[in-house]
């Protein structure tokens, strides 16, 4: 038997979240075009590259939300949101606690706005909790089992609660391993990777930095800037102040690039892919001493 979830409210809100995102962006870019180029152009760009996962992770939890929705049988209940599936057998449920019996002081984990709760949460008196709703806490249902409870929200609570009870009366059937089912991206050993992750976070801030000092040292450069010097350290090629920003445009490159490649070859083997994120580590230091001595020789 299926219980449908009611999506509207959470839809709603989830596209007025997108929506005031990308009217902020739109602002923040035609605001930039009509200014000179300095630090306050950096940080109106910085700030639009913000919005950007922020609305990939809105996109997303609408999806999730969209395909949300129960099933249950003699044997298990099945929590469906997006690509995840909570599997809970019949036979584990020790009880059911309705959402008006629960405490609000939840410490929640996850995403949350009106008409979504996803994540989960230390319930008092309940303990580790699972949310997938799309209702206030008090119209939430609590499945609890001995390793975790689970806060759904069916739009018929009350015949899903009967259904739950008459399914554990009926017995089971067969033997369900309590389980969540959900893509091997989550599982990647990648994000906990601490030296990983500290090799492409290091690349990236130097990224971002070198588009900071380009930009703070834009309104002081000279009609033809130096971009190339020889042997004897004189400028023997020059372009107009734009070119400066080829430099760290370059270093965005090679992070983009080497962590395309790293990622796929980590999941085989991290030696290599550790050199992909250390060589882009190297490229923003290499750009950045270029920038140096381009943008400020003395």
């Amino acid at each position: 038997m299926e219980w449908q979830t009611d999506k509207r409210l959470g839809t709603l809100f989830g596209a007025a979240i997108i929506f005031s995102l990308v009217i902020f962006d739109t602002g923040v870019l035609l605001a930039l075009r009509n200014r000179p180029v300095d630090i306050w152009t950096f940080v109106g760009g910085l700030a639009v590259a913000v919005t950007l996962p922020a609305v990939a992770a809105t996109i997303y939890r609408l999806i999730g939300l969209r395909r949300s929705g129960y099933a249950i049988d003699r044997n298990h209940l099945t929590i469906v949101w997006g690509p995840i599936r909570h599997v809970v057998p019949t036979r584990l449920i020790d009880h059911v606690v309705l959402g008006e019996e629960v405490s609000p002081r939840i410490r929640f984990r996850g995403g949350r706005w009106p008409g979504m709760w996803v994540g989960s949460g230390d319930v008092p008196a309940i303990g580790l909790t699972l949310f997938n709703a799309t209702a206030p806490l008090h119209r939430q249902v609590f499945i609890v089992t001995d390793l975790a409870a689970y806060a759904i929200s069916p739009i018929d609570r009350e015949g899903f609660v009967e259904a739950v009870k008459a399914r554990k009366a009926m017995g089971p059937t067969q033997d369900v391993l309590q389980e969540t089912i959900r893509p091997a991206f989550f599982d990647w050993p990648l994000w906990s990777d601490r030296l990983a992750r500290r090799l492409a976070l290091g690349a990236a801030l130097l990224c971002a930095a070198l588009f900071a000092f380009v930009c703070l040292q834009y309104p002081e450069l000279p009609e033809r800037v130096p971009l190339h010097f020889d042997t004897a350290g004189v400028a023997d090629r020059f372009g107009g102040p734009p070119s400066v920003f080829i430099l760290p445009l370059i270093g965005l490159l090679a992070l983009t690039v080497n962590s395309l490649i790293a990622v796929p070859v980590y999941l085989r083997e991290r030696v290599p892919a550790y050199l992909l994120w250390g060589g882009a580590l190297l490229a923003q230091v290499l750009v950045w001493v270029a920038a140096v001595t381009t943008l400020a020789p003395d």
